[in-house]
């Protein structure tokens, strides 16, 4: 998904894997989890509160906020062996992906 200018950068078939699993109007990052035969266990469309199914806008990509993380973490828990510690660790890296709060304005 590289800008047009830079198109031969991208993987070859990357676009028919990103199709395959209904991520090519998701952007970057957009993750899978996969079973032993490549059945999706999950992706990184995060369905909004209230909705039965998430669009591509829904996309979590790398997750950041505390609800994005948290969506994360029950992933890893419906997919993975992790321990609920190993889990932890993780959420907690995660949240460092937060960008800095910015001062509010006429603050300074």
């Amino acid at each position: 998904m590289e800008q047009p200018a830079k198109v031969n950068l991208e993987n070859p078939g990357s676009m028919e894997v990103m199709k395959k699993f209904g991520g090519e109007k998701s952007g970057l990052p957009y993750w899978l989890v996969l079973d032993t035969k490549g059945n999706v266990l999950a992706n990184s469309l995060m369905p909004k509160e209230g909705a039965a199914t998430a669009t591509p806008e829904d996309n979590v990509g790398c997750p950041a906020s505390e609800k994005e993380v948290s969506y994360f973490d029950g992933v890893l828990k419906k997919t993975s062996a992790l321990s609920n510690d190993d889990i932890a660790v993780i959420h907690k890296r995660f949240l460092l992906n937060q960008p800095p709060s910015q001062p509010a304005k006429g603050t300074n």
